[in-house]
Formats: C-alpha cells, sequence, structure tokens
C-alpha cells in the first residue's frame, strides 16, 4: 500500500501507520429530509465527479456511473 501511495505522494513512503478510526452514525430512513445527497456531474465528457454523503450510496452511485459508462456503448 506504502509504494501505491508514493506513485502520488512520494513523501508517504516515509508515513506510518497509526491506526484507523470509524464513526457510525445512525439516523432513521427519511429521503425526504436527508440532505446528505449523491451528487454526480461530468464536467467534461467521460470525466465524472461522484460525491455522496452516506456509504449506503456506493451502490447507487455505481449503478448511476454503470448507465452513464453503457450510454456511451
Amino acid at each position: 500500500m506504502r509504494e501505491d501511495s508514493a506513485l502520488a505522494v512520494p513523501a508517504s513512503k516515509e508515513g506510518r501507520y497509526l491506526g484507523s478510526r470509524f464513526t457510525i452514525r445512525v439516523v432513521e430512513n427519511n429521503p425526504e429530509q436527508d440532505r446528505r445527497t449523491l451528487y454526480m456531474v461530468e464536467p467534461v465528457h467521460g470525466e465524472l465527479h461522484i460525491f455522496s454523503g452516506k456509504v449506503v450510496g456506493a451502490v447507487k452511485a455505481a449503478n448511476m456511473v454503470l448507465k452513464r459508462v453503457s450510454a456511451d456503448g
């Protein structure tokens, strides 16, 4: 993993793993009032920018990308 990250950030070769942190936030399922959106834009043809405010949006985002990529044939 360190070697891969060093391709983009050479200084990461000197990094040390200090641990991981995870946060679990439980909220009611209320799509009408939940403002943590899934947002996808294509500023340039073939370049997709995706922002998802929820982990559970990953499957929906993947389906959106699949639909968009499939449209190009």
